[in-house]
């Protein structure tokens, strides 16, 4: 006999409710459509079955679903969550194939997230079809609310608890001062963007007590406007304060994460984290857009991973002379790293960047390693020539030099 069966009734009823029913809520904020509602159908279905009450069994699912159903819609027209430590409002700036990654899944666990956008397609494609969203090549949809205009959320939403900031490094400054209407007195700005650099610029805008540091290893492809392929599986977050404290809202974010499926971990060595996933940007990004291939053809090309591990290998030595702590240990770690969990089909950002007709982020990757390397005197002659060659590619596609 299983541990629920060898309950008493009394017992059996404590766990029923204080198991069943306290699910309800967390089944309604992940819920889309019915899923979340015949999954606690399902629960409630199982305990009448183990008190083989078969004449209350219907009765009971249906009450408590139902229950459960009123109950949660009611939380969200109020905009307020049972266990609202948890809730929060966050908008992501820059809602591409990333920002609508990490606004699928927050939205799927029941917070009110905004995806903001500049490009009408896409912003019109979730709007109308909702977001589609390939995970493990399986594609399901999530209902999501996508706009280009704040006022839109602060006439719907007001301030928000937690802004992510996602553009490309080179348009920080204008984004984030376009979002400043939803930043509020206790707002957190969060860059999860690539390269180095994009926190100071955000704190010379927003004031630095609101901005956190963080990088993200998931990925995202743009197959079609509102249509995206994940890269979760085994794809960390690392979140952490400017100064290194371990502070409250950033432990309750790296929960907020977790619990919507994104492996996230608060970090006080942040500018560490900061670097190791710079090393993956090194390994991959350039070599991606300069060959145009997709992670599963770069990864056959032993050619292009001893360039890949070469330009890893010089941005640790950079790291190493500017004394900053790295879990990296060796360059081929990091270039093993960036295609964990990713699709055959993966494309790295700056490949992307290039396939849409815009210049790339390599200044704020490679360029960031050959200028810290300038101040420190370390050659770096592999990122140099990489940075070199996509200046050309940029060049050559938008026929007018980069500004």
């Amino acid at each position: 006999m299983g541990a629920s069966q060898a309950l008493s009734l009394p017992g059996r009823a404590k766990c029923f409710q204080t198991g069943i029913l306290s699910r309800a809520g967390a089944y309604g904020r992940v819920a889309t459509g019915m899923r979340g509602w015949r999954a606690l159908a399902s629960e409630v279905m199982a305990f009448a079955s183990v008190r083989q009450v078969k004449k209350l069994r219907w009765r009971l699912c249906w009450l408590f679903t139902a229950w459960a159903h009123a109950s949660t819609m009611r939380v969200h027209r109020a905009g307020w969550c049972p266990n609202k430590e948890y809730f929060l409002k966050i908008c992501l700036v820059g809602a591409g194939a990333l920002g609508c990654v990490l606004g699928g899944l927050l939205t799927e666990a029941g917070h009110e997230v905004w995806l903001v956008n500049r490009g009408l397609a896409q912003v019109n494609a979730l709007r109308a079809h909702g977001l589609q969203l390939r995970v493990d090549g399986v594609d399901r949809v999530v209902p999501v609310r996508a706009t280009t205009d704040y006022a839109d959320i602060l006439a719907s939403s007001g301030t928000m608890d937690l802004v992510i900031v996602l553009v490309k490094s080179f348009h920080t400054r204008e984004a984030i001062a376009a979002a400043l209407p939803v930043v509020g007195e206790h707002t957190a700005v969060l860059s999860l963007q690539n390269g180095l650099g994009h926190e100071d610029v955000l704190a010379e805008v927003v004031g630095r007590h609101h901005v956190l540091a963080g990088k993200t290893y998931v990925g995202g492809v743009l197959l079609a406007p509102g249509h995206i392929i994940a890269g979760v599986a085994g794809k960390e977050t690392l979140i952490g304060e400017l100064d290194g404290s371990l502070s409250e809202r950033v432990q309750r974010i790296a929960d907020v994460f977790n619990a919507a499926g994104l492996l996230t971990h608060a970090s006080q060595n942040i500018l560490g984290a900061m670097w190791d996933k710079l090393l993956v940007n090194v390994a991959t990004g350039a070599l991606s857009a300069i060959t145009r291939l997709p992670y599963g053809e770069l990864y056959q090309v032993p050619a292009v991973q001893a360039c890949g591990v070469a330009a890893v290998a010089e941005a640790m030595a950079v790291a190493a002379a500017s004394g900053i702590s790295l879990q990296t240990t060796d360059a081929p770690q990091a270039w093993a790293k960036a295609a964990v969990g990713m699709p055959f089909e993966f494309k790295a950002s700056m490949l992307q960047s290039l396939e849409k007709g815009s210049v790339t982020e390599v200044d704020f990757v490679n360029g960031a390693v050959v200028r810290q390397g300038a101040l420190c005197g370390v050659p770096t002659p592999v990122n140099q020539a990489l940075v070199a060659c996509l200046k050309g590619i940029e060049r050559g596609l938008l026929g007018a030099p980069r500004v």
